[in-house]
This record gives C-alpha cells, structure tokens and sequence, in this order.
C-alpha cells in the first residue's frame, strides 16, 4: 500500500495544501497555485512550487494519472516543468524520466472518489494534461498522448460531485482504514463545524464523547463495519465547538477491486431536533397515558376497526365493572342492551363514526353485573398518516345521576307550568328585555281580558292609564326592576274594554347563567275589591273614632251640665222671690220675667246637653215644630254668630210632632 498522508517536497514558497484522499490515491489541493499531486516515491512533475508524485500501485485505468498530474496554471498554454518528466506510462504506472514540455487544458479542480464497490472515479474533471512520451530520435518532441477520462464517466461523476456537495443536512466523508479523515463536504461542514483544512488528516474519534472514546466506541464502530459490512447507530457527537448533537451515523468499509480495504465511507446526520421531538412526544404520550389510566368518571380505551377492545383504562374498570383482563380483546357490543344489539346499534356506531369522524350520543348501557346506566357516549375515528383507519377511541360518562335531575327538572317544570297555567286569581307572564308580553296564562286573560293571541307581542304599557303612560311608568317600572332586582307598587290598570282596576304589580328581573337579562317576570293581581274593603273599614274606623270622641265629649257635657242644673235651681228659686217682690214696678217686675225665661232656657239647654250624655231619658210630646223653632230663633242665631245671616221659612200649616223638644232644639243647634 502506498503511505497515504506522505507530504510532497516544497519546491519554492506558497500555500499548503489540502489532502483529500479516496481509496489508495491521495490527492492535495493547492489553494494558491491550484496544483495537484498523488502520493509516489517517484516524482514524475513538478510546478515552480511543489513536486507531483504518481500512485506507486496499479490502479484502475480510469484514476487517469495523467489526470493527477493537472495544474490549474497561472497562465494559458504550455508550461516547462521545474523538473522534467520523462513519459514512459507503463500499465498506467508514471516512471521518472527526463525534461518534457507539457501543454495543458484547463478543466477545472481535482476531487477523486471512491464508489461503495471500491472502485475510485472522477468526481470533478481536471486539467487535462498532455503526458510526453520518448521516442527513438536525435531530439525529443512533444507527445500527442492525451490522457482523460471517458466522456460518459466524467459526466456521470461530475453529477455524483454536485450531488454530494449539495447535500447539506448530512456529514458525508471518509475514513483512511484506520479512521483517519480524508475527505470533507459541505455538510460535514455545517454538521461538525470544521472545515477541511482544519479536519482532514484528523482521526474521526474526535467527534465522539469523552466517555465514548474511553469505551472505545469509534474503534468497535470500525471493526464491526469492517466484520459486518456496515455499522449503524445513534448517539451524541461532539461539534467543534464542544456542543453535543445527537447523532444518526451510518459507516460502510470501502474495498477495491482485489476487495482489499481501502476505508470508510461515514455517513451522519444531525437528529437532536427529531429525537428531541420524539422524546417530547414520548414524554406527552407518558403524561397523557397517567392521565388517562388516573381518570376514574371516564372509561377511556381503544377500539381496533372490528370493534374490539384494545385497551382498558381505570375509569372504564370502574364504570363497567370488567378489568382490564377480562375485557381486552371482546367486542364491545357486550355494553349494550340486547334490544339495542338487536337493531345494530354497535355496528351503527362504529360506521358513523368512520364516515363522518365522530359519533355522539347518550343511551343505556349494560354493566357486568347486568345493571344498566345512562351513559354519554363519544367515539372517534383514528387514522394513520396515510388516512388508514387504524381504530377508534371512545370515552364514556355515567349521566345517571345527571339524567335523573334533568327529567326531575322537566318534571317540576311541567308541573310548574301547569300551575301556572291554572292559576286565574294572578296575571302570571313573561316579558322580554324591552317589555313586550311574551308569556300569558289563564288569569292574566281573566283579569285583563286579552287572550293569548291578542296581546303576545304588544307592550304591556297599554296595561297602564294614559297619565301613567304619559309620566313614564312603564319605563320606570323596568327600570327598577332591573337595576334593584325587583319592582313593587299598586296603582290603576286598564282592561281591555277600557275599566279600570285597581292592581298589585310585581316585576322581577330573569338573567341567564351569566348574568344576561332576558326578560322579566310579571305578576298583577286585581286588588279593587280589598281596595274597597279597606276604603269601608277606614270609613267605619273613621266613624268609630268619631263616636268615641262624642262619647267622650257626652261624658264631659253631661258633667257640665249636671254641675250647671245645680245652679239654674238656685237662680229659678230666688227668681220667683225676686218677681214677687218686684210685681209692682213695671220696669223691675219685666227684668225679673227676663231672668225667669233665661234661667229656663238654661233648664232647658241642660237637660239637652244631659240628653246628649245620657243621663236622662227622652220626653217626647206632641207640640208644633213652629212654635218651638220660634221660641229658639234668639239661641239659634246667636249660635250661629254674627256672620251668618237665618232666614227660617216655616210653613203654617205642619202637623204636629210627638218628640222630645230638647232634642229637636239640640238637632237645630247642630245644623247651624
């Protein structure tokens, strides 16, 4: 074998260059100069820089030596070498020779690779070079020998280049047999974060973690490719910077024609991104089986596309009342009621759900003990990336309980409503947010006298008198409704045929489950008659009070008038000395008549007020209404005062009376 990395002799001053090897050919790429050479214990050319070196074992024919010896020229046309090579190729192998002139064609930059059959190809054609050849003569002359790969192979090896070096999500390069590097592309670049000068010559352990080397890892790789014919593994790989990735590595021997190892070809990937992703997804997948196997008010397990159960979780254990061992693998019609397998309502099942991606539903199911549960069924279709089904998930809920308060609802509902309904002491109805009637029951149809169809719709405004109207009652009804919580009040409402009654209004306010007002409810009850009852029993507790004043004031006057009777007897008595006494004086004897019918009137004011009091019993007798009238004009007009002007108009004809005179006098009194 030749030595792979033997460097050439520097011949003048420049850039180093850049080994890039394949197979058994090394080949170095002068950054300045563009010169390349193969490794050779025989130089066989040479540039003003650098010597050129040929392979010291046969190759294939198509490596093309001559193709190795191309120099990408500062300068077109024909170049003397600084050493002269002496064109002998024998069985494709250079030899020494003497000082040649070599025309050359310029076609591009070297780059030499190795198939995975061994066999080492052109990957970017080169200058083509014209090798000289001796021939028996006085003088040597140029050679026609033009030295180049066939046609078909360079272009076929031209797109292998392209390729490889387009390939930029995957470190592509190669090992020496012992696991040096040798060659570099761009995406071992971007992968590794080295460039070829940096790497190339470079053992590729480097790459691997520190624990890896020490376990030997990148040695075992080698050997069991070179065994196996191929190695694959992932794990994490060191960039140039010490960050880790992770990696997917694929590494192939590579043999030529003899099968003799010529190295490795490695292939690696960056795949931190993607097992970071599956490890998140493995991570939710474990998070969201705990989940699942700790939900107890669900049953939650899997269907294939048969139907049958593929897995059990603890809710459905709890539910059904099957574990998971006695379940997994039956079909799961086994929960429904034979009437419901009966009609297909499994098969029913899994085919909506098929079709259209989900299924949902509530019905009776059967536990394993034989006892039957409302339940709230979903079943979903699960499909692959390619849109296969693959099964079906399905959730189940025991609603018993929640079905039951439902119907119980429904059912006090109902009732609710037929109360309501039958209710015709109270206008029972609905209004919406803006007061128009939207509900109306049998005694809002007796009191108002609209029936439903007549007033559902209108505004329950035209219940209320046109003044109400007017001074914004209605509005202001509602309004407090809304912002107080209820509304409250008794007023004068109209009928349909225009009477008015006389009601008790409550308004409450109805709001939805987030607080949204969606209307009211009305309640009004006609009221006139316990109006009226209570106007007369505030008449009578009015009357009442009045007579209780008067009686009280019965008492007093009674009082009075006994105490006063007592002195009226005192006066009657001297009265009649002092008239006896005075009989002779005419001026006197008619002062003391004065006395006398004072002291008289005054008996009889007493006995009136006495008989207003009670205390003494009336003494009807028949006398003419005329003449006791006259006699009681002077009191009457003094009672009423100066201010008020009688006039007594007495027909002459009246009969008689037959009632007590103090009291008819007392009735005068009051009327004046």
């Amino acid at each position: 074998m030749p030595r792979a990395f033997s460097m050439p002799r520097r011949v003048g001053a420049g850039n180093d260059p850049v080994l890039v090897t394949k197979g058994n050919i090394t080949v170095r790429e002068f950054p300045r100069c563009g010169i390349v050479s193969g490794v050779s214990d025989a130089p066989i050319g040479g540039d003003r820089q650098y010597l050129f070196h040929a392979c010291a074992t046969l190759v294939p024919e198509f490596h093309l030596i001559g193709q190795i010896l191309a120099a990408h020229g500062r300068q077109a046309g024909s170049r003397r070498w600084a050493r002269g090579v002496t064109g002998a190729l024998v069985r494709n192998k250079a030899v020494t020779g003497g000082r040649r002139e070599m025309p050359e064609r310029k076609v591009g930059v070297v780059k030499i690779g190795t198939d995975v059959h061994g066999h080492t190809f052109i990957v970017k054609p080169v200058l083509a070079v014209s090798i000289g050849k001796r021939r028996t003569g006085a003088r040597d002359r140029a050679a026609s020998m033009h030295i180049s790969a066939p046609q078909g192979s360079s272009m076929e090896t031209r797109r292998l280049e392209l390729l490889l070096d387009a390939v930029a999500d995957y470190a592509i390069y190669m090992l020496d047999p012992d696991g040096f590097i040798t060659t570099w592309n761009a995406g071992a670049e971007r992968v590794k974060g080295y460039q070829a000068v940096e790497i190339i010559g470079q053992h590729f352990s480097r790459f691997f973690t520190p624990e890896d080397r020490a376990n030997g890892l990148p040695e075992k790789i080698l050997e069991q490719a070179r065994t196996h014919g191929r190695h694959e593994a992932e794990g994490w790989r060191v960039r140039k910077d010490g960050s880790r990735f992770c990696a997917n590595a694929i590494c192939q021997p590579v043999r030529d024609d003899q099968g003799a190892l010529v190295g490795f070809a490695k292939v690696t990937r960056d795949i931190t991104e993607r097992v970071q992703a599956q490890h998140a997804i493995l991570e939710s997948e474990r998070r969201f089986r705990i989940l699942i196997e700790g939900v107890i008010d669900y049953a939650i397990y899997m269907l294939d596309p048969s139907g049958m159960i593929t897995n059990w979780n603890k809710g459905a254990e709890r539910l059904k009342g099957y574990s998971a061992d006695e379940i997994i693998g039956q079909h799961f019609s086994k929960f429904y009621t034979k009437e419901d397998r009966a009609s297909g309502l499994p098969v029913h099942v899994l085919e909506t759900a098929a079709r259209e991606g989900r299924y949902e539903a509530e019905g009776w199911r059967v536990r394993k003990d034989g006892s039957r549960f409302w339940a709230s069924v979903v079943v979903d279709a699960i499909r692959s990336d390619t849109g296969n089904l693959v099964g079906f998930a399905k959730v189940t809920r025991d609603i018993t309980e929640r079905r039951v308060a439902l119907e119980a609802l429904r059912e006090s509902e109902r009732q609710f409503r037929l109360l309501i309904t039958g209710v015709t002491d109270y206008a029972i109805f609905m209004l919406d947010p803006n007061g128009n009637v939207a509900s109306w029951n049998a005694g809002a149809q007796r009191i108002k006298g609209y029936i439903a169809d007549e007033i559902i719709g209108h505004h329950f405004s035209r219940f209320y008198t046109e003044a109400d109207r007017a001074a914004g009652a209605p509005a202001r009804a509602l309004y407090t409704a809304s912002r107080e919580g209820r509304f409250e009040a008794e007023g004068w409402r109209l009928r349909k045929d225009g009477s008015v009654f006389w009601a008790n209004v409550v308004i409450d306010p109805i709001h939805d489950e987030v607080g949204e007002l969606v209307g009211f409810a009305k309640i009004t009850r006609d009221i006139s008659d316990r109006r009226n009852a209570q106007l007369e029993l505030q008449e009578a507790q009015r009357q009442r009070a009045h007579a209780q004043r008067m009686d009280a004031l019965g008492q007093l006057t009674g009082g009075v008038a006994h105490d006063f009777n007592n002195l009226l007897m005192v006066v009657s008595g001297h009265i009649r000395t002092l008239q006896k006494a005075v009989a002779d004086d005419t001026k006197l004897s008619r002062a003391a008549n004065a006395i006398s019918y004072a002291a008289e009137r005054g008996a009889a004011l007493t006995r009136q007020l006495l008989t207003f009091s009670r205390r003494q019993t009336l003494n009807p007798k028949i006398f003419q209404i005329s003449e006791s009238v006259s006699a009681c004009r002077t009191m009457l007009e003094s009672s009423a005062g100066s201010a008020v002007r009688l006039n007594f108009a007495i027909a002459p004809d009246l009969w008689p009376v037959n009632v007590d005179q103090s009291e008819l006098e007392l009735a005068l009194v009051n009327v004046t």
